[in-house]
């Protein structure tokens, strides 16, 4: 290797280190180490499960989560492993703390809960559910996919033990990078192991924070990228990108309120939601609607249960699923009219 290399490998170093730091910070992380870098926030979410749960645990997730959450723990209840409950939610897409009291079990080591889910956008009362979750000596993990960039999250703060992110959604990184936030008194093994550049001669070393959880080469770029996107994202402060978003929610509620054939599922508040709305149209699958609204009207939606079928059964929507309409920083009034004609046209066809 070169003495260019070298420098170029140190220099990544040091900049992968700085959004650690930074992301640990508007995380409201105590130890930057114990911020890990992770191919995506499935990968953070699968370490969580495999390092925190042991064999007889018992896990508490909820009807809202993501696939990316209920899937490992559903397989690790098909190994034997663990013992898994699985919460409902109410019509509008809400977790009561009283049914995740209910689901605990002396023998619980974890609590999972979305803090704003992908399906509907709710706001769940996370800060509930960790005060519970210690009160049993269990942990809380916290999927923040889809709040992070949105919504201010402080792990201290909220009781969040563990915390998993993408890079991709409102932090504004690109796809391939995921972390997870590790409060500085939760025990967590390795799920993953080869060379970290430390302690070579061993085949055993102990384990070192963060190396011991990033072995291998790691995408160094997606992660210095990603930093970029947080500088972007947090330039103006959350509670602007919230108000934005919450605005656009409102105008968009009112338009399709309007169309007697749309039905939209979840809570209307949008004070309590993050900016997604789902709804169907009387007639139409699913599919059909989102083909129609990207061949006619180029507008990207989203259709199906989005990897939370669980989420939708909970809400009333259909085996199909339902559309799934995001607004963001970038949306602008004039793309939620648009929306909203073409819904009606839809509709009205």
């Amino acid at each position: 290797m070169s003495d260019v290399d070298d420098v170029g490998l140190l220099e990544r170093a040091r900049r992968v280190e700085r959004v650690r730091r930074e992301l640990t910070d508007l995380l409201g992380g105590a130890d930057a180490r114990r911020c890990l870098f992770m191919p995506s926030c499935t990968h953070a979410m699968n370490l969580a499960f495999r390092g925190v749960l042991r064999p007889g645990d018992h896990a508490v997730a909820t009807a809202l989560d993501h696939n990316a959450a209920l899937r490992p723990l559903a397989a690790m209840e098909a190994e034997g492993r663990i013992a898994l409950t699985i919460v409902d939610a109410s019509r509008d897409g809400f977790v009561s703390p009283d049914a995740i009291r209910a689901a605990m079990r002396p023998t619980t080591r974890l609590v999972v809960a979305t803090h704003a889910g992908n399906a509907f956008g709710t706001i769940q009362d996370v800060a509930a559910f960790a005060e519970i979750a210690h009160a049993a000596r269990a942990r809380l993990l916290l999927d923040a996919a889809q709040s992070a960039g949105v919504l201010p999250i402080d792990a201290r703060a909220m009781g969040a033990d563990l915390v998993a992110v993408p890079s991709h959604k409102s932090l504004l990184g690109p796809a391939g990078a995921g972390a997870l936030l590790v409060a500085p008194d939760v025990e967590l093994a390795p799920d993953r192991f080869g060379g970290t550049g430390m302690d070579s001669g061993s085949l055993t070393p102990p384990v070192s924070w963060p190396m011991s959880f990033e072995p291998g080469t790691g995408n160094a770029a997606g992660v210095v990228a990603w930093g970029e996107g947080i500088r972007v994202a947090t330039e103006d402060g959350l509670a602007s990108v919230a108000a934005h978003e919450r605005s656009l929610l409102a105008r968009l509620e009112a338009g399709l309120a309007a169309i007697p054939r749309v039905t939209r599922y979840a809570s209307l508040d949008v004070e309590r939601r993050v900016g997604v709305l789902s709804c169907s149209v009387e007639g139409h699958d699913p599919a059909e609607v989102a083909a129609i609204l990207d061949a006619s009207f180029g507008i990207a939606v989203r259709a199906g249960v989005l990897c939370a079928p669980r989420a939708a059964a909970a809400v009333g929507a259909p085996a199909s699923g339902f559309v799934r309409i995001s607004v963001g920083r970038t949306t602008t009034p004039a793309d939620v009219d648009a929306a909203i004609e073409a819904l009606r046209a839809v509709a009205e066809a």
